[in-house]
Parts: structure tokens; sequence; C-alpha cells
């Protein structure tokens, strides 16, 4: 999928309960989604809207509460960055 819906990131759980959505920023996988969505998430699952999940180690995750923003880091993430 080509154009920002293919930049669409799904954030599942561990059971794959969605906790919300992000967005591919780069072509190193970092992915940019709300801080609400993963800050007491144990387990993230990051799920491209055609592509098979990838989970994302704690270290992987940075949280920004005072932007309300978490970056997550997975590379190989079969999603397209936006532009």
């Amino acid at each position: 999928m080509s154009g920002p819906a293919g930049a669409l990131v799904h954030v599942e759980d561990g059971t794959g309960r969605q906790w919300g959505s992000g967005f591919l920023a780069d072509d190193r996988g970092t992915v940019v989604t709300a801080y609400e969505a993963v800050r007491d998430l144990p387990d993230i699952l990051l799920r491209p809207a055609d592509g098979p999940g990838r989970p994302v180690r704690v270290g992987a995750v940075t949280l920004l509460p005072g932007s309300g923003l978490a970056l997550l880091c997975a590379p190989g993430l079969a999603a397209v960055p936006l532009p």
C-alpha cells in the first residue's frame, strides 16, 4: 500500500487488542504514536495495514509524556514511511 495509508500502523498488545495507531516516520523503522497508546503496555506489537505484525522491545520505546507522543523503533516493519 502506498501513500499516507501505507504508513499507518496499528498498536496492539500481546493478545492482539488494538490500543491505538501511529505512522512510520522514516525508513529506519521509527513509528510515532500517542503516549497514551503505549505507556502501560508490557508487550507491544506493531501491525501495518497490509503486513505481518512486529514485536517491539521495551528498550526500543521512547516515551515523551510532555509531548503526548511515543517513538517506537521497529526496523524491517512492512510499511511505507511518510514522505
